[in-house]
């Protein structure tokens, strides 16, 4: 019997669907030269930005489609559309995944974040005010369980239950003033 539990957070501009099976889908497809490969890859989150979407793999990678000309698809390009999904560079080891109108976000196994995207009010949290089509490292967070962005800000919930926020805090969404 396949269990499924979904779980959908909403903040701001991000919508973040998590969904767990005790059943790994497989498929199988057989290529040009008649080898057969199996794909045991399959999604396990999904997050929606304003006009782009990611997907977190169970094997620790993550894919993204969508307008991608702020970098949101963290391949290293600012292509405007992307219909189909294209692997996110140098993340193997996501284990959460979370967006921002113009960014994204990912947990790793070591507990730190990586962002791409939009970046013009700080929201990646490397220190700069520019965008990044490759990922970036957060600066100073090395104990994330989960993060999320919205319109222009980023916060992460930490190990030991605080909550850390950067970027554009001007309504009040940083929860530092």
């Amino acid at each position: 019997m396949k269990k499924v539990l979904f779980i959908i957070l909403i903040s701001c501009f991000s919508l973040t669907i998590i969904s767990c099976s005790d059943e790994k889908e497989e498929s199988t497809e057989t290529t040009t030269d008649n080898t057969t490969t199996t794909d045991t890859t399959s999604p396990t989150a999904i997050t929606a930005g304003s006009n782009h979407t990611c997907a977190l793999l169970s094997d620790g990678t993550i894919k993204c489609w969508g307008n991608g000309q702020y970098g949101q698809m963290g391949n290293g390009t600012t292509t405007q559309q992307n219909l189909s999904p294209v692997t996110v560079s140098n993340i193997s080891t996501a284990m959460q995944v979370g967006s921002g109108e113009g960014h994204t976000c990912s947990v790793l196994n070591d507990k730190r974040i990586k962002c791409w995207g939009s970046g013009s009010s700080g929201q990646l949290g490397n220190g700069a005010s520019s965008s990044s089509s490759d990922p970036v490292s957060v600066s100073s967070i090395s104990s994330a369980s989960s993060v999320t962005g919205g319109s222009d800000h980023t916060c992460a919930l930490l190990s030991d239950g605080t909550v850390k926020c950067w970027g554009k805090g001007g309504e009040g969404q940083l929860g530092n003033q």
